[in-house]
């Protein structure tokens, strides 16, 4: 596993992601890791995920609704997790309005 940086470009604002530290085993994967565990990339869309484990595919407005799409999110690796470590958010950054 992975530790990659992923940065929204020219998505920003009030009440928005600009970025995050996650977990992933690849580069892809990261790019569709959300900054919020409220959110799950399912079949080529964002879906919302209930606290009973129940998703249903909803959009962002606080992030890139089409994180695949070419020069939305800049993905940096910037190391490697430790052993057991769990793919997902570490930390994020979000902009309150």
């Amino acid at each position: 596993m992975n530790v990659y940086l992923i940065t929204a470009k020219n998505h920003g604002g009030y009440d928005t992601y600009d970025s995050a530290v996650v977990i992933a085993e690849t580069e892809d994967a990261a790019r569709v890791t959300c900054p919020s565990d409220y959110y799950r990339w399912i079949d080529g869309q964002w879906h919302l995920v209930f606290a009973d484990g129940r998703t249903e595919p909803d959009s962002r407005c606080d992030w890139p609704n089409d994180p695949l799409d070419p020069g939305v999110i800049e993905v940096r690796l910037v190391g490697t997790a430790a052993p057991g470590s769990v793919p997902g958010a570490v930390c994020s950054s979000y902009n309150a309005g």
